[in-house]
């Protein structure tokens, strides 16, 4: 690791910023704790994530007025909260602001002081997003509005941090100058899953298939749905017995999903569960063999699902509802740690799930890989080492 090396950025780095600072308008608890506890263990002592509304309340906001203060906190108090800071505090330091509010990065970048660098972590590149989610309409005057925001953005930070290759490549074709483009994976949140293994195939358990996380705009809910309804309420045949499907999720797309599930059977093998409580999530983690991860077409040019990287590092197998070329599906061809289905294939999706009771010593091998590859590609202190290296080039 580069933290052996009294020479390694980690070293030089740490002498010149005070304070290292991620900003975001909601917070990020799982991977961004364990990056800002990497960094911490390796010599900084300011390290701190920076946001306007905690996981908790973006998560429980249910109701219309709960979701309109959302917005008012994201769009303006979060925003303002940023200006303040860049404004009355002058001290050396890194900050790093993602895209989520999408012209939070802009506003760093035109009122730093010389003793800011400022960093642009693009988590969704916008407007495209808005865009694939029919939220506002190609060649609109609000599209090329936001397109000037996002190219201001690349042109004026000190550097420009990708989730993935195929999002990098994407940038460089959409906008003409992106400065010290960069990839870092989003990364695991190093949670202890304890041997995750050891948990997985009981004689005599089902396989254990989960959908975890948001279901929003850019996910494929029409490939699942249908796949699942033919699994266990369609005319394909019964479904098979030693399969167990928990979807636990929130947001627009699990609506629609849920309506289109409205008519399964009472013995249904698959359970519509909502939000999963977060003092559930380890347990259901560590037990489910099979994570279901799905992105619409275009969506792979603007997101990578960070959801992944968490399924991985519990040994669950993924089955990737993304096209071919998408940096999704690369990941799970490349580590050999899932399957890939095309997205309006559900006959495919609904085949795949079908046989995974017989596929038992194949899934087996596709955990592993999975787990190995979290551990040696995409664990906290990975990623943290990434972000020193470029601290360092900075």
């Amino acid at each position: 690791m580069i933290i052996t090396n009294p020479h390694s950025p980690i070293t030089s780095t740490r002498q010149k910023f005070s304070k290292i600072e991620f900003w975001s308008s909601v917070e990020y608890s799982g991977f961004m704790c364990s990056i800002v506890s990497h960094l911490t263990h390796y010599g900084w002592k300011n390290v701190c994530q920076r946001f306007q509304v905690s996981e908790h309340s973006y998560r429980s906001a249910h109701s219309l007025p709960a979701r309109l203060l959302l917005r008012l906190r994201m769009y303006v108090v979060y925003p303002v909260q940023l200006t303040l800071r860049m404004l009355f505090d002058r001290q050396e330091a890194l900050i790093v602001v993602n895209s989520n509010t999408f012209f939070a990065p802009l506003i760093a970048c035109l009122l730093r002081s010389r003793r800011h660098t400022v960093v642009h972590l693009l988590y969704d590149l916008y407007p495209d997003a808005l865009v694939h989610a029919g939220s506002i309409r190609e060649g609109s005057l609000k599209m090329r509005l936001i397109d000037r925001i996002t190219a201001a953005t690349l042109r004026k930070a000190d550097a420009n941090v990708m989730l993935a290759p195929g999002l990098l490549e994407h940038v460089k074709s959409r906008f003409a100058q992106v400065n010290r483009p960069q990839i870092i994976h989003v990364g695991t949140d190093d949670v202890d899953f304890g041997a995750p293994m050891a948990s997985k195939g009981a004689a005599g358990e089902p396989v254990r298939v989960l959908y975890c996380g948001n279901m929003g705009y850019m996910h494929d809910v029409d490939t699942l749905g249908d796949a699942l309804w033919a699994l266990d309420a369609g005319t394909s045949g019964e479904a098979p017995t030693c399969l167990s499907i928990d979807i636990h999720s929130s947001g627009a797309g699990y609506s629609r999903l849920t309506k289109r599930l409205a008519d399964l059977p009472a013995n249904s093998v698959i359970r519509l569960s909502g939000y999963l409580a977060p003092e559930c999530w380890l347990d259901t983690m560590r037990r489910a063999d099979v994570a279901l991860v799905t992105m619409k077409p275009g969506a792979e040019k603007v997101v990578m699902p960070s959801k992944t990287y968490s399924a991985m590092q519990a040994a669950q197998a993924v089955i990737a509802v993304a096209p071919a070329h998408s940096d999704l599906a690369r990941t799970i061809v490349e580590h050999d740690c899932g399957w890939v289905v095309e997205p309006g294939d559900s006959k495919a999706l609904e085949a795949l799930l079908r046989s995974l009771p017989a596929r038992r010593e194949e899934l087996r091998r596709k955990q592993e890989n999975a787990h190995q590859a979290a551990c040696q590609h995409y664990s906290g202190a990975v990623v943290a080492g990434l972000w020193a290296e470029l601290m360092a080039q900075l």
